[in-house]
């Protein structure tokens, strides 16, 4: 009696602090913002975690969340190998979560796994230059397929970031269907407008269709309204865009602070959109 006592303190003892680890993990990432190093010191807290949890989707979704923070650690990384080694860690957790639900109806968790296995995977080749992106599209396909394949929810992941990251590949690649692009990026755009915007709840989405609509010239009305928002954002100092961007998405409000200042400056562009802005707007 005394011994399954112990053993059930001990569980209990493993639970209480298991749930103040995930706490302080989950508020690390949500510092990220304050400094890009909480993002690294919350992947390692949530390898921690996935290392001693024995229940299959907890530990997966673990090593999701690893996955995630890598994948913002690496993205205001400057040096190019950093890049490199910390994107191959944010794929390799994922590996280990899609592993773990490979087989299981556990559709919506397993797509974020190949969600951020697919972006990782896309920041490395980009990383590694051209070549590297080309020789990795059939596998960056693969993992977006696979996602689009398990169901509408699903998909919906991420303000549909699959085909968000489906059209910005193919937008970036040479030889590949520009129409197409456009295709996935307004779809994902036009559907996962945020409530009370007329955009997406993604910066990411937003910046990505601006620039299929100049590479396209396609539709110079609808590039020219949603510009002009990104424009109102721009104009805001740092505590207007932080609470507007809490109000568009507050899981993505770093990320934003990053997105709406590279807008400004033009660095996220594959295209002239700036300059498109001159020519088609009249603002």
């Amino acid at each position: 009696m005394k011994k399954t006592m112990m053993i059930a303190l001990l569980a209990l003892s493993f639970q209480a602090f298991s749930a103040t680890k995930l706490e302080e993990a989950n508020s690390l990432f949500d510092q990220r913002g304050e400094d890009r190093n909480f993002a690294k010191q919350s992947a390692a807290m949530f390898k921690e975690l996935a290392d001693k949890e024995t229940d299959m989707l907890t530990k997966a979704q673990m090593k999701v969340a690893e996955s995630r923070a890598y994948y913002f650690f690496g993205r205001t990384a400057v040096d190019k190998n950093d890049k490199k080694d910390i994107y191959v860690m944010g794929y390799n957790a994922a590996t280990a979560a899609i592993n773990l639900l490979k087989g299981s109806n556990f559709n919506t968790d397993l797509a974020y796994a190949h969600y951020y296995y697919a972006i990782n995977l896309g920041k490395w080749g980009e990383a590694n230059g051209a070549l590297s992106s080309l020789g990795k599209w059939p596998e960056l396909k693969a993992q977006l397929d696979i996602i689009d394949s398990l169901g509408e929810e699903a998909k919906a992941i991420e303000s549909y970031g699959s085909m968000r990251t489906r059209g910005r590949a193919l937008h970036k690649l040479p030889f590949s269907s520009k129409k197409d692009a456009l295709k996935n990026l307004k779809f994902s755009f036009e559907n996962s407008f945020a409530d009370g915007f007329d955009m997406s709840a993604s910066t990411t989405t937003t910046l990505y269709y601006l620039d299929i609509l100049v590479k396209t010239n396609s539709d110079s009305d609808t590039f020219c309204d949603v510009y002009e928002m990104m424009l109102d954002l721009a104009d805001l100092d740092d505590e207007d865009l932080k609470e507007e961007l809490t109000d568009l998405n507050p899981a993505l409000v770093p990320e934003g602070m990053i997105e709406v200042r590279e807008f400004t400056s033009g660095s996220i562009f594959e295209e002239d959109v700036h300059g498109y802005a001159d020519q088609k707007c009249d603002f």
